[in-house]
């Protein structure tokens, strides 16, 4: 997985490729979940509030078509960032040329709890 930006917005990419596909030749479910958990997460970061983190509460993802060659690219978004959660969408997108279409959408929630604020990693922002 690759941090990046993708339309001005923050987005993760993971490349499909023989390693990562199921049966019928598509990128794995559980991965493209992954690719959501840590879109989210990393997005959630430049909400916490000093001397917090950020634990995964719940994922519920729909999965709308396969990809099979190509990369996918994950966007989150924040619905709501409250004191003690944080709760986003997440659209997941095929990077085919000029045709970006919506594999999956999925709500993420994050429990915001006491512990040491993670530092934001050192990649470029959107």
């Amino acid at each position: 997985m690759r941090p990046g930006a993708r339309n001005g917005e923050f987005a993760m990419t993971i490349p499909v490729s023989p390693q990562v596909v199921n049966t019928s030749g598509a990128l794995q479910g559980g991965l493209i979940a992954t690719l959501v958990d840590v879109a989210g997460g990393q997005f959630g970061l430049e909400y916490l509030q000093d001397g917090t983190t950020m634990t995964t509460a719940d994922l519920f993802i729909r999965y709308l078509r396969p990809i099979r060659q190509g990369s996918a690219f994950a966007v989150p978004r924040m619905l709501r960032s409250g004191r003690r959660a944080l709760v986003m969408q997440v659209d997941v997108y095929d990077d085919g040329e000029g045709d970006e279409a919506l594999l999956a959408t999925a709500t993420l929630n994050f429990a915001v709890i006491n512990g040491a604020t993670p530092k934001l990693p050192d990649w470029p922002r959107a």
